[in-house]
């Protein structure tokens, strides 16, 4: 075979290129929506069950193939997985109130706790000729208390990947919620990249389809999707910053949310649009200033409340630290929930 005639060297930066690659991501929803089956996980938000409506298509990976070469390129192949760096990307297709569509890159799985970054490029499409089952997956409609339904879809995907890992590797019908209320990855970086469309669609909304813009305008009119001016990309980048605000503000409606965050993302989570900054989530120094201010009103589960947080947090100060330091964390939070 003329490949392993090559030198050992270049077949190895060979194999590299071809399985740390990212997947070509499908070019339009339509293409892709076949196979896609909506991420099997709930948010419970007090009141109410919260679907996913993320979207996913079985995970695939190039190394598959070329380990049924021969012995020789197996080997090759095998070392090369052994090696690759922890750098995971995951193409998502944002279709409005046909949910998150996602496509994720993964080479090889996570070798230890540790994740070097996750790279998330969000591509904006009006979803046209889609099957109904799709539709109306992620509403933008708000809730009586904390943020917008939409924000929850959002915030599943990250809980999904700090619980479960990259492309989350784990069959999540198999969890323990409580044995995995804390994040088993850490993550030393995540980059959200929201490029402008490109499928040559009006776009008049971020929240709502062409079809029923004019009948649902009034019912999610929002300050940020209000502006045609501003580019569809800002609109989203912007709601998406306010979203993880919320979240990491850590009030009395987030906190048990926005815990898992700190608890799994060691770095920094930097949103892009067009590949150039648009705003930065310093989780570290975050971390230091974390502040809890108002615990409800009455008395009794105040100060039931109050002790569970302390105990959090001081077991965060010293999880944060042992993650400095790339040790072995384990998922013994003192408490399960804080409110």
């Amino acid at each position: 075979m003329a490949f392993l005639t090559i030198p050992r060297e270049i077949r190895l930066k060979i194999l590299t290129f071809i399985i740390c690659s990212p997947v070509d991501p499908p070019n339009s929803p339509l293409e892709a929506q076949r196979g896609r089956k909506e991420l099997r996980q709930k948010a419970w938000l007090g009141y109410a069950w919260m679907a996913s409506a993320i979207w996913q298509l079985p995970q695939s990976s190039s190394a598959l193939s070329l380990l049924l070469v021969n012995k020789q390129v197996n080997v090759e192949t095998r070392y090369v997985i052994e090696h690759a760096p922890t750098n995971y990307h995951v193409d998502v297709m944002f279709l409005k109130d046909y949910g998150l569509w996602t496509t994720w890159s993964i080479p090889a799985l996570p070798r230890t706790q540790y994740i070097e970054s996750v790279h998330a490029t969000f591509r904006i499409f009006e979803p046209e000729g889609l099957k109904k089952r799709f539709k109306h997956s992620m509403d933008f409609g708000h809730t009586d208390i904390g943020p917008p339904w939409s924000s929850w879809s959002l915030y599943q995907m990250l809980m999904s990947l700090l619980r479960a890992g990259p492309g989350y590797i784990y069959s999540l019908r198999r969890w323990n919620y409580k044995r995995s209320a804390t994040s088993q990855y850490i993550v030393r970086n995540i980059i959200i990249d929201i490029l402008a469309p490109s499928d040559g669609a009006e776009h008049k909304s971020m929240m709502v389809n062409n079809e029923d813009y004019e009948e649902r305008l009034e019912w999610l009119s929002d300050d940020i999707d209000d502006n045609n001016s501003v580019p569809m990309e800002n609109r989203l980048a912007t709601y998406m910053c306010n979203s993880l605000n919320t979240l990491l503000t850590l009030d009395y409606h987030s906190l048990n949310y926005g815990a898992l965050v700190y608890e799994g993302v060691q770095d920094k989570i930097q949103v892009l649009v067009n590949g150039r900054p648009f705003k930065q989530f310093n989780i570290e120094e975050m971390g230091e200033n974390i502040s809890m201010q108002y615990f409800g009103e009455s008395p009794d589960l105040i100060v039931e409340r109050k002790e569970k947080y302390g105990k959090w947090k001081s077991w965060l100060c010293e999880r944060r630290q042992r993650m400095k330091q790339g040790l072995e964390l384990d998922g013994n939070r003192p408490v399960e929930k804080i409110i």
